[in-house]
């Protein structure tokens, strides 16, 4: 029997939502808010990708390793489809990270920054929910 500690994985789930809302928060406004505020914005979103990344390490080290090898035919092929999925979102997310890096490009291109980050907080909400219904529930039940 594998035993999967989640624990770790729901707090940085947590962290990156509340992370979320304060990027959310400077989109509330519009352009003024997000011109005004660009170089904190650009923190946020370095921020954001710190705690992604140490979150997918932990996922890539820990727990779909233990997952990969349950007895389990449902929790090994669910967590394929997890693995092979996060793969497009990481990559979208790097390239948004890189493209609003600068606080200058934020503030030239005010419209297209609240698209795009309205977009990549769509796909990352979406992750985390289905993470936590469907990927931890399995690993929870093991």
């Amino acid at each position: 029997m594998i035993k999967v500690d989640i624990s770790n994985l729901n707090r940085q789930h947590n962290d990156i939502a509340n992370l979320i809302t304060e990027v959310e928060g400077y989109l509330s406004v519009k352009k003024v808010s997000v011109t005004a505020s660009a170089f904190e914005v650009t923190m946020k979103i370095a921020k954001l990708a710190g705690l992604l990344k140490i979150h997918l390490k932990h996922e890539d080290e820990v727990l779909y390793p233990k997952l990969r090898t349950s007895n389990d035919l449902k929790v090994r092929q669910t967590t394929e489809c997890f693995i092979n999925e996060m793969g497009g979102l990481s990559s979208a997310f790097d390239e948004y990270r890189c493209l609003y890096k600068n606080s200058n490009y934020i503030k030239d291109n005010p419209d297209e920054f609240i698209r795009d980050t309205e977009a990549i907080i769509d796909a990352l909400r979406k992750r985390v929910k289905k993470e936590n219904e469907d990927l931890y529930l399995l690993a929870e039940q093991l």
